[in-house]
């Protein structure tokens, strides 16, 4: 499984390795509403999260670590939510991985500073139609690509 972390949406993916080949089985976004309380925003994501959870059993996880924001209160609002996401994994006894923004980048497209628009080229390439629809959200496709990048380092079942 691949976490994009936020507090309006989280990005998820579940994928899968066998016999040295990865697949994407799904992937979609925890939508929470604006004019919820940020604490119900909070229940939302983990209710969601548990669902998925329950529904693909996955027994790792690959989060995108979070980078210095200028904007202090997102900052602390997306650091919440991940203290969420991260307490439902724990709970589910997932075992979790951390992976930097350029971690990602560079392992998806071979270069650490690639835009949003090179990394959703490249999972396009490299996935073909396992990713159908033309317009997918950042956050997705960040889960995607954080997934991606986690069944590269861990050769392992994913699922």
């Amino acid at each position: 499984m691949g976490i994009d972390p936020g507090y309006d949406r989280v990005g998820w993916c579940i994928g899968k390795m066998f016999d040295g080949n990865f697949s994407v089985e799904a992937y979609g976004s925890v939508l929470t509403d604006k004019h919820r309380e940020l604490i119900e925003r909070y229940r939302s994501i983990d209710t969601r999260l548990q669902e998925i959870i329950s529904q693909y059993h996955p027994v790792e996880c690959a989060i995108e670590s979070l980078f210095f924001s200028k904007n202090q209160k997102t900052a602390m609002h997306v650091s919440e939510a991940r203290g969420v996401i991260l307490s439902t994994l724990f709970r589910n006894h997932i075992q979790c991985f951390e992976y930097t923004p350029l971690q990602i980048k560079q392992a998806v497209t071979g270069n650490g500073r690639a835009d949003k628009n090179a990394v959703d080229r490249m999972l396009r390439m490299q996935l073909g139609t396992q990713v159908k629809e033309q317009k997918i959200l950042d956050d997705v496709m960040d889960a995607i690509a954080t997934t991606v990048t986690h069944a590269a380092s861990r050769r392992t079942n994913l699922l």
